[in-house]
């Protein structure tokens, strides 16, 4: 079944809700918890990293119009995701969390204003998934920030 508009929006929500949710029982003392062992992240660093990356519907949707092949240069993700996650250093939980309902709004509005076409188009991502542009990033939502909030949630103690 191909997944409709409702569903991308719906997903969306589900995600910032889990997510806020988890954040808003958390207690101060366990943000510094570790995520992924000693050289890993720490709660509150992998909460900037989903600030950083919680906008997937705007990414793909941007993407998915670019001729195909026109990706650009290689990209260096690792290296992304520690600079994004060292911009934020020093905010707050409530910044963050913020960020992220903010971004994940921004999103809503985008898929909002996709026409179907835009959102039923069979499309492959430069990280090689291949469907829908809704489906992608249903499984973007899902995959991406749906692991790492599974992460924090067990970091947490959720």
């Amino acid at each position: 079944m191909v997944p409709a508009k409702s569903d991308v929006i719906e997903c969306l929500k589900t995600a910032r809700d889990d997510l806020v949710a988890i954040a808003e029982r958390a207690g101060e003392t366990a943000w510094e918890n570790a995520t992924y062992g000693d050289d890993g992240w720490n709660c509150r660093q992998l909460l900037y990293h989903l600030a950083s990356t919680s906008a997937p519907a705007g990414f793909v949707l941007a993407m998915s119009k670019l001729p195909a092949g026109s990706g650009g240069a290689a990209f260096d993700g690792e290296a992304f995701n520690r600079q994004q996650v060292e911009m934020r250093e020093g905010r707050s939980v409530a910044e963050a969390l913020d960020e992220i309902r903010a971004n994940i709004q921004r999103d809503i509005q985008a898929v909002e204003a996709a026409s179907d076409d835009d959102l039923q188009r069979t499309w492959t991502a430069p990280w090689g998934t291949e469907g829908t542009v809704a489906q992608i990033i249903i499984d973007s939502t899902n995959g991406h920030l749906g692991g790492h909030i599974a992460d924090l949630r067990g970091a947490l103690g959720d």
